[in-house]
């Protein structure tokens, strides 16, 4: 997965605390989830699983893809919700940094 230089903000915090905590002790979770769903075998791990939700376009594969996550969700209700917020975390982030940027009032470090 690329990395963006992360700036000092609670999102960033989130973003950093979540990829450590699901690379160092989520592998089992990670192959349980993979062989429980049908669409998700095809991804060897966490971060490229992240990478392909946070780089594909919205159309039916990545529908199916949300929802068959959403669907196991139960299974390790930590772990997954975890993966969906790292999903949405850079369009989250952006979205806060453009707003932000349209407040000429705001200080700088809060765009």
């Amino acid at each position: 997965m690329s990395r963006r230089v992360p700036c000092a903000c609670a999102l960033c915090n989130i973003e950093a605390h979540l990829l450590s905590s699901l690379s160092s002790g989520d592998s089992g979770a990670f192959r349980e989830l993979v062989s429980a769903s049908h669409g998700l075998g095809q991804y060897s791990s966490v971060l490229e699983l992240l990478q392909h939700l946070r780089t594909s376009p919205a159309d039916a594969r990545s529908d199916a893809l949300l929802h068959e996550l959403f669907a196991n969700r139960g299974t390790n209700t930590s772990f997954m919700e975890s993966i969906l917020v790292l999903a949405f975390l850079p369009m989250l982030h952006g979205t806060i940094r453009r707003v932000g940027g349209q407040q000429p009032g705001l200080p700088k470090e809060d765009r």
